[in-house]
């Protein structure tokens, strides 16, 4: 244990953060909360595009469901648990994870109702069952 810790303390200074100041307000951690707010405008714009589209079908709406968490997630984490940390605790992290956790399990959803027409074949049920 002693040596892994001295590894990890070793290359910390290297994924150090430091804040930046924009218009005198300090933005904590930048890189990582960009990328948190560049894949919430993805999501975002994915969950609209998905709602103009013809048809609704339960996986239809279990996609929908994921983008739509995974945006307001990494908004939430972006802002509240990266970029401005120093004025929140770290319990406010916590929306962000619950917000992509439901996304993921909304992903879950949508991959189980893709396999639904492929697993009526029983030689594919077999393959899978055989895990």
């Amino acid at each position: 244990l002693g040596f892994s810790r001295q590894i990890v303390f070793a290359f910390m200074p290297l994924f150090h953060q430091p804040a930046v100041k924009i218009l005198g307000h300090p933005i904590s951690e930048p890189v990582t909360s960009l990328t948190s707010l560049l894949v919430a405008v993805v999501s975002v714009h994915a969950w609209v595009k998905l709602r103009q589209m013809e048809g609704e079908s339960v996986r239809h709406r279990w996609h929908r469901f994921f983008f739509l968490m995974m945006g307001l997630g990494m908004l939430v984490s972006g802002l509240f648990g990266h970029a401005f940390l120093h004025l929140f605790s770290h319990a406010y992290k916590l929306p962000g994870w619950l917000f992509c956790m439901l996304s993921i399990t909304a992903f879950e959803q949508a991959a189980i109702e893709n396999l639904r027409g492929i697993m009526r074949d029983e030689r594919i049920r077999r393959f899978l069952q055989s895990f």
